[in-house]
């Protein structure tokens, strides 16, 4: 809800709650929802899957046309990682622009992508 205040500052409050709860939906971040995001090792908090679920959720809780994803399943097991592919799959058909580094993919997330551009330095 804090980042739907800041990004969604002229939509009403029912229209906020309601984004926030799609997008926390749409994370798979239902059963922390309530989790005060805290310090690792001090109080208890988001996992590193979640966290970096949530770091997404706030990105795309407006909507955004393009969004660029900087490694989106870099520390997260394979499911996890899969699973975020495929929540970017379905914001990218529903009419966002998504731009993705990702660096030694799966077979399974390498086979999502639609298009790939294979970067490469030659000497």
């Amino acid at each position: 809800m804090f980042h739907a205040r800041l990004r969604l500052s002229k939509k009403s409050n029912k229209e906020k709650r309601d984004r926030t709860a799609e997008v926390v939906k749409m994370m798979g971040l239902d059963h922390c929802a309530e989790t005060e995001i805290g310090t690792p090792g001090l109080t208890k908090t988001l996992s590193g899957g979640e966290m970096k679920r949530l770091s997404i959720a706030t990105e795309i809780l407006d909507n955004p046309p393009l969004l660029l994803a900087d490694e989106p399943t870099s520390g997260l097991d394979s499911y996890l990682a899969l699973s975020v592919i495929k929540t970017l799959k379905n914001l990218a058909a529903n009419g966002t622009t998504i731009l993705c580094t990702i660096h030694q993919p799966n077979s399974d997330i390498f086979a999502s992508f639609d298009t790939l551009m294979l970067l490469s330095r030659v000497r």
